[in-house]
């Protein structure tokens, strides 16, 4: 883990690294969810066999001299115990409640000032995949992919968010062609990161980078000099990388013309039209 390793060095101007354990009844849990607890709120490696198998071990760098007595690594045991107790409940927990149940509730989940709330965004999606690419499994993913806004589990650890609804819906028993979509849908987060593994999850990854650029272009929200909080670059760059990627015969214009259908602003369709296509070829 290239980052992680960078961050802890930054970290530590002594560093000793440690090697802790964990129960192996946690492996119960997926090893997306496991990785992402350890990395992300701990800042430790996990552990990996020859067969990319997780194993109940991490390794964490602490900036001492050592642990003779082993009292640090037990405290660090202790921590992500609990940690692991609390994602543990969460993955079960979250389980009681189906996707299409938790796609009703997106309503009550705000995507974006004037650009309605994550269940107007899943519409959209749903609308985008059927003109684009008419497929009953993609679109199935486009309704549902957000539904894991409403977990536990994607409320503690927002960086599964995606990861979570694909692997739930795994759970339900939806095909390949759905539940791999959704766990996808975030890729690639940069020029660096892998693209889609599936012509379905680039499609649903491209329609809900489109929405959003055109969405935000729509109601104004324009990355001006280094202000972009919404991060409309990284999803126009997402965009582009997955077109060239993936070869998809779709233009700029067609793509952007599509979308703007799905929005009402006080701002011309042609003037958004043209800002957003401007800012997409800039990006090209």
């Amino acid at each position: 883990d290239a980052a992680l390793l960078r961050t802890v060095i930054q970290l530590n101007e002594y560093p000793s690294v440690l090697c802790g354990r964990f129960d192996e009844a946690f492996l119960e849990i997926p090893k997306e969810v496991l990785v992402t607890v350890m990395r992300y709120h701990q800042k430790y490696f996990s552990v990996v066999n020859e067969a990319q198998e997780i194993q109940p071990y991490f390794l964490t760098v602490v900036n001492t001299s050592g642990d003779p007595e082993g009292r640090i690594r037990e405290g660090h045991e202790r921590v992500l115990t609990a940690r692991l107790e609390d994602a543990a409940f969460f993955w079960k927990s979250d389980q009681k409640e189906s996707l299409r149940e938790r796609t009703e509730k997106l309503d009550q989940v705000l995507f974006q000032e004037g650009l309605g709330s994550y269940k107007d965004k899943a519409q959209r999606l749903l609308t985008l995949c059927t003109q684009l690419h008419p497929d009953s499994d993609l679109g199935t993913a486009a309704w549902l992919c957000k539904a894991d806004l409403t977990t536990e589990m994607v409320r503690e650890l927002s960086e599964l968010q995606g990861v979570m609804g694909g692997l739930y819906a795994q759970r339900e028993g939806y095909p390949e062609e759905v539940w791999q979509p959704i766990f996808e849908q975030y890729r690639p987060a940069s020029l660096e990161d892998d693209p889609p593994s599936t012509q379905r999850g680039a499609l649903l990854s491209l329609v809900d980078k489109l929405d959003t650029v055109v969405g935000c272009f729509s109601v104004d929200i324009v990355p001006k000099g280094s202000g972009d909080p919404y991060g409309v670059r990284r999803q126009a760059l997402g965009l582009i990388k997955i077109l060239f990627d993936f070869q998809l015969e779709y233009s700029l214009e067609l793509l952007v013309e599509t979308a703007l259908k799905l929005f009402s602003s006080e701002k011309s369709a042609e003037q958004t039209r043209k800002e957003v296509l401007f800012f997409l070829v800039q990006r090209v």
